[in-house]
């Protein structure tokens, strides 16, 4: 197993990517990735999750399907000359034993893994490659889908001039419809509040929910940036863009000072922003009929 350094490189490695991308006016989890589909295994089809979406996504490649080198060397491809494979985490579960008690508890470890994208490779059978189809429905019909498939959802009211989620009633306040410029505008921060409200302790009784003000008075908290991430995935899943007002100077400098600081924000607020789209999504761990499978099935492609 790896010791508390190793585990520290790992955040360290991935928050410096994060980093480097803001330091370059790329915010990962509000950019528009929607075109080239969720990054995916393209052996196993399991969809990658958590922060492995965004350091994958991010790589710009207009189809984001993706294999180990063992996987491509399995079906005859070869890595194309001067390419880099990218790396993404892995998570595993492991027994550990307590000698004093004789108690067995489960602990997760992770390592980095790499990848390449099916742009660098050659020779992977036409079998193989994936088939690219447009989406069959409009984005709207998609978000209005899945507000219908979210269980335990908050009461959502039209009625007031400013948006809100209020935890004491668990009520979600949205301006009226016609107020908005565009429905993805709605959507967009809708979802928003739809993330916050997962936090609800009827719900998945979120640390991070309960310890900050209602309306998270700190734009740079693990809430904020959970609400930010989540948002961003639901906006994924459905095809809405991911550019907002948010990419001004200020926010990303914000964001790379508390960065800096916390080696494992990024990796941690990820995780938590992943359960609670799951949640929305009513994804169970496990359900291997999941459109996004749990990354940590990844293990047996090793």
């Amino acid at each position: 197993m790896q010791n508390k350094n190793q585990l520290l490189d790992v955040h360290e490695f991935v928050t410096d990517s994060i980093i480097k991308k803001l330091e370059q006016g790329i915010i990962p989890w509000k950019h528009p990735y929607i075109n080239a589909g969720f990054p995916q295994n393209l052996i196993t089809k399991k969809f990658y999750r958590g922060i492995n979406l965004w350091l994958l996504s991010s790589l710009n490649y207009p189809v984001n399907q993706f294999l180990t080198l063992k996987q491509l060397k399995d079906i005859g491809g070869t890595v194309k000359k001067n390419e880099t494979a990218h790396p993404i985490i892995f998570w595993k579960w492991t027994e550990v034993k307590d000698e004093d008690t004789g108690q067995s508890t489960k602990v997760s470890f992770s390592r980095l893994m790499y990848v390449f994208n099916i742009h660098q490779c050659n020779d992977i059978p036409d079998e193989k490659m994936p088939f690219i189809e447009d989406r069959a429905l409009p984005p709207i019909v998609e978000c209005e889908e899945l507000l219908g498939g979210m269980p335990q959802k908050p009461e959502i009211r039209h009625k007031g001039k400013i948006e809100m989620y209020n935890p004491c009633e668990d009520i979600i306040s949205m301006c009226l419809m016609k107020s908005y410029d565009k429905m993805e505008t709605y959507y967009s921060n809708l979802f928003h509040y739809l993330i916050r409200s997962t936090g609800h302790p009827k719900r998945l009784n979120r640390r991070e929910f309960l310890i900050t003000e209602p309306f998270v008075s700190d734009p740079y908290s693990i809430e904020a940036l959970v609400t930010e991430i989540g948002s961003s995935y639901l906006k994924f899943y459905v095809g809405l863009s991911m550019v907002d007002s948010n990419t001004n100077s200020t926010y990303i400098e914000g964001w790379l000072e508390k960065l800096k600081k916390d080696k494992r924000m990024i990796i941690y607020a990820s995780t938590l922003a992943q359960k609670a789209t799951d949640f929305i999504l009513n994804v169970k761990f496990g359900d291997a009929s999941a459109e996004q499978a749990p990354a940590e099935e990844m293990s047996e492609v090793l």
